[in-house]
């Protein structure tokens, strides 16, 4: 859970799941628990308010209906590491660059919502601790 604290890029699409994909630096902030994301880390420090944050709700492995209805939609190609991310009132249509990066996501977002306080103290813990360490 704690890469998720660190973050990826991970392939999100417009207009819910008809619009192209583009890639988005996606973590989860550690005090809040939501699921963030931007063009790149470094336009964080441009513009903070640029920054889209919504509570989890769920993930799930596969492209949703809407991926799946696109005419190049490719099963056991581009849209073979799809998933879907429930957050707040949206639904994510979001694509890994691989299958352990999918994983990562959609188990960790899950174990998240499952046990989402106590999984949190443990992660400021662990990052207070390696701070201190250096």
């Amino acid at each position: 859970v704690s890469m998720l604290t660190r973050g990826s890029y991970v392939g999100k699409y417009t207009g819910k799941g008809r619009g192209p994909a583009h890639q988005r630096y996606f973590w989860v902030d550690a005090y809040t628990g939501e699921l963030c994301w931007l063009r790149s880390p470094s336009d964080f420090s441009k513009n903070p308010a640029a920054t889209q944050a919504h509570v989890i709700i769920g993930a799930a492995t596969g492209a949703s209906a809407a991926v799946r209805g696109r005419r190049d939609y490719e099963p056991s190609g581009k849209h073979r590491f799809a998933f879907t991310v429930s957050a707040g009132e949206r639904t994510l249509d979001l694509v890994a660059p691989d299958e352990d990066h999918m994983r990562m996501w959609v188990d960790g977002l899950n174990c998240l919502v499952a046990f989402g306080a106590q999984l949190l103290v443990e992660m400021l813990a662990d990052a207070q601790a390696n701070s201190s360490v250096a």
